[in-house]
């Protein structure tokens, strides 16, 4: 073979060595580009999972903090007389109780009462849920709930006050006595079994059960609005834009 010949012969070897080296080349870094998009694609896929993850925790706080500070009007006391205490005398007070709703109208038959004294109890059974069913706002436990039990003065012992809610039956805030779910039955019915029963407590998903009696001193014409938060207990206040005289 010629020198001329075996130039030519060396010269293609080396250039089909060029283009198999090019074309891997170009497979190579075409195969990176690839894997990187990939990973970027991955990592883009992991932000937003986790973007997505602490949006919705936000929310839920969000929620849990609206609904621990929500409060509800359930009641309201509106101080139609009083006679002042005197020598040999004490003071007595006759008050009207009534239930009412979101919008202030009034629930049921209201109350009127008298009774010994200017400072007022309200005798109440409260039900608190577990925080988790409150913050994810459940339909039978979002709140906690509230029965009346009965109304008495300052030098009246509680058995001798005046009975609200009838022990065993839905409260009028709550709709009445009909439609009630197993929960609630359970809850007004068994209310003290219960809450002498941790562990029976904690399959209700009920935190705590108990009684609680608030007290406010009452002045004449005065109107009282009892309030209570949904993972609490009960609020009494004076309600500035009302007048209970007559």
């Amino acid at each position: 073979m010629s020198a001329i010949a075996q130039a030519n012969a060396f010269l293609g070897n080396v250039v089909r060595l060029a283009v198999v080296a090019l074309v891997a080349a170009t497979g190579w870094l075409g195969w990176r580009a690839w894997h990187g998009d990939a990973e970027h694609a991955r990592e883009v896929a992991r932000l937003q999972g986790e973007l997505a993850a602490k949006q919705h925790e936000l929310e839920r706080v969000e929620l849990a903090l609206k609904l621990m500070k929500v409060e509800e009007r359930v009641a309201r006391v509106v101080v139609l007389d009083q006679t002042p205490a005197k020598a040999g005398s004490r003071a007595t007070s006759r008050v009207r109780f009534e239930e009412v709703d979101a919008g202030g109208k009034t629930i049921g038959t209201p109350k009127e009462i008298t009774i010994d004294g200017d400072l007022l109890y309200v005798d109440a059974w409260v039900v608190k849920f577990e925080d988790l069913y409150v913050e994810q706002g459940d339909p039978l436990r979002s709140a906690s709930l509230v029965l009346f039990r009965r109304l008495f003065g300052e030098h009246q012992a509680p058995s001798d006050g005046v009975s609200i809610d009838a022990p065993g039956a839905r409260p009028a805030a709550y709709g009445g006595a009909t439609g009630m779910s197993e929960l609630e039955q359970t809850v007004w019915k068994e209310f003290w079994d219960f809450a002498n029963d941790p562990r029976r407590a904690a399959a209700l998903g009920i935190r705590a059960a108990h009684g609680e009696a608030d007290s406010i001193k009452l002045k004449r014409g005065a109107v009282y609005t009892i309030t209570k938060r949904s993972s609490g207990g009960l609020t009494i206040q004076p309600d500035r834009t009302a007048s209970g005289s007559e």
